[in-house]
């Protein structure tokens, strides 16, 4: 996996310098980041993978997930830039394309956080942790790297494709698997 938020495991902080979010931090079996180095080595090794992204909400608990393909993370000296060739939401319980969905997509976008921000609107700092930000005020249409709650919409958890301005979630993971 390489994101795992999840509410029955204690909160750890994603709001993270560059460093942290290379080489990955968290706890094995629980909330972590896996780091963009180890995902970019994966990505390198096995160029058939998409993005898998699922997230739990409300209560009682549902889910939905959808899958980005040809997902891929380049390397540090391109500042970790990620690419996706195209998003799949056919599925039984979809997610809605908060990633590449017309001008807010992240396709192309160099990794920020508050320490190297590469979005020219401080998106780390409004959104609270790093992501491949837009070079827009929008910044991007979810943030799975935010806190669980909190008083400011844009630095909580949120997915905003077809779940709306939903921040009840239970769970979120991110996942390469091998395209079929």
């Amino acid at each position: 996996m390489l994101l795992v938020r999840d509410t029955r495991c204690p909160e750890i902080d994603f709001n993270r310098t560059w460093s942290e979010y290379s080489h990955g931090f968290g706890y094995k079996g629980a909330n972590h980041w896996l780091g963009l180095e180890h995902i970019h080595n994966i990505l390198q090794d096995h160029p058939n993978y998409k993005l898998q992204v699922f997230i739990a909400y409300g209560n009682p608990a549902s889910f939905a997930f959808g899958f980005y393909h040809g997902f891929y993370v380049h390397n540090i000296t391109d500042n970790y830039r990620v690419s996706s060739v195209s998003f799949l939401d056919q599925t039984a319980f979809p997610i809605g394309d908060s990633l590449t969905n017309g001008n807010y997509s992240i396709n192309g976008r160099p990794f920020s956080t508050y320490d190297r921000d590469y979005s020219n609107n401080d998106c780390p700092g409004r959104f609270g942790s790093g992501w491949w930000f837009l070079d827009d005020p929008v910044c991007s249409r979810a943030n799975v790297n935010g806190r669980r709650s909190g008083d400011n919409f844009e630095s909580t958890w949120h997915w905003l494709y077809n779940l709306g301005k939903r921040t009840d979630f239970n769970a979120i993971h991110l996942k390469v698997v091998r395209e079929d």
